[in-house]
């Protein structure tokens, strides 16, 4: 039997649970070109509705003046736990040791990021099964602006019809 998938019907804007903020504003507020972050926030199944996968977007509050350099882009991994509740090891100066699970495009170099508006990761990424973090290298060619917003995430589900 041949099953047709679709999205689920959620609670925000089509996402399974209200979008989720994954760093504060201040986590990504005057990072240097090739700086990383990590967030102190943890998050979990329960705050993804279960969802395997989902956007990840940049809420850019505004950072007038900045002007990435082409092929600009904000890196993220996911940082998994394990049942003990320890987190993997994160470097702040030689990153993560893996390819990142989702990358933030970021507008060519004849457009510098506008005071507002919402730059979305290329693809939908998985979400880990277990406790993460969120870890961000800045790859846009010039430090972030001291209000450079925060990023969130929407979990969607899918049905079969």
């Amino acid at each position: 039997m041949t099953s047709t998938f679709v999205y689920s019907g959620g609670a925000s804007s089509g996402y399974l649970v209200s979008p989720i903020t994954l760093t504060s504003t201040s986590l990504l507020a005057s990072l240097p070109n090739g700086g990383f972050a990590l967030s102190t926030a943890s998050f979990n199944q329960s705050n993804t509705g279960g969802a395997i996968q989902g956007n990840v977007w940049l809420v850019n509050t505004s950072t007038a003046g900045v002007q990435q350099t082409a092929g600009a882009n904000l890196a993220g991994w996911w940082v998994h736990s394990d049942a003990a509740g320890n987190f993997e090891v994160t470097s702040t100066v030689a990153g993560m040791p893996r390819p990142p699970d989702f990358i933030i495009p970021l507008p060519s170099t004849s457009t510098s990021l506008s005071t507002s508006g919402n730059y979305f990761a290329q693809g939908m990424p998985t979400f880990p099964p277990d406790n993460f973090k969120v870890f961000i290298q800045n790859n846009a060619g010039v430090t972030l602006g001291s209000t450079a917003g925060y990023l969130q995430m929407g979990p969607v589900a899918y049905d079969a019809v």
